[in-house]
């Protein structure tokens, strides 16, 4: 960690941040909780009650994605990355700045997990349709998604110090006119395991 406040101090050195195994299971376990209440039927936004769900996978990590969402990150970024603009897979981005070095990086992935899901609450969820105004929250519900990967960047613009947060997902989701889940009894259509109301192949 040294080292790279070093690095930034000096430089203005974009350092990337691989999630070390405690922050990636903290951002997958992030996004299974909230997938878990949706396919229990426990999650209640505003007073809609949502679920429970037939079909909601349980997520996974992906080192594959991992290392293209760090890429991605390591561009400061300012929008999507190619990739996700093609479709190959879903993506959310959060940024955060601060007046003094980020001194614990690895945090800031089940930060920006939390920020994305508040839209729900902010913005209501009347339907289990998909909606812009939602797409990072329903991106890390989304039924069919069983797959991702998360990466990060520190640096420094000017006197301000900066972290972006890349989390890439396939199958993708936010089909536009498409449910996020099926609503059914939970776990219906699961072809194998079912775990804590999730589908799973292990």
């Amino acid at each position: 960690m040294l080292k790279l406040l070093a690095l930034l101090s000096i430089f203005a050195t974009v350092c990337s941040i691989k999630f070390n195994l405690g922050a990636q299971n903290a951002i997958v376990n992030r996004h299974n909780s909230l997938r878990t209440r949706i396919a229990n039927g426990i999650l209640d936004i505003n007073g809609v009650q949502h679920g429970p769900a037939s079909n909601i996978r349980l997520l996974r990590w992906n080192n594959t994605l991992a290392r293209t969402a760090e890429i991605h990150a390591n561009s400061k970024p300012t929008g999507h990355s190619k990739g996700a603009i093609n479709g190959e897979y879903g993506e959310n981005l959060w940024w955060a700045t601060k007046s003094s070095p980020i001194l614990n990086p690895h945090n800031s992935g089940a930060t920006a997990c939390e920020a994305w899901q508040s839209e729900l609450t902010k913005h209501g969820w009347p339907t289990n349709l998909y909606s812009k105004n939602i797409a990072r929250a329903t991106q890390m519900a989304w039924a069919e998604t069983d797959q991702i990967g998360c990466g990060a960047a520190v640096y420094k613009e000017g006197k301000v110090y900066k972290i972006a947060i890349v989390c890439q997902y396939t199958p993708k989701g936010n089909l536009p006119g498409m449910a996020v889940y099926k609503k059914g009894p939970t776990g219906k259509d699961c072809k194998f395991k079912i775990v804590q109301g999730l589908c799973t192949k292990m």
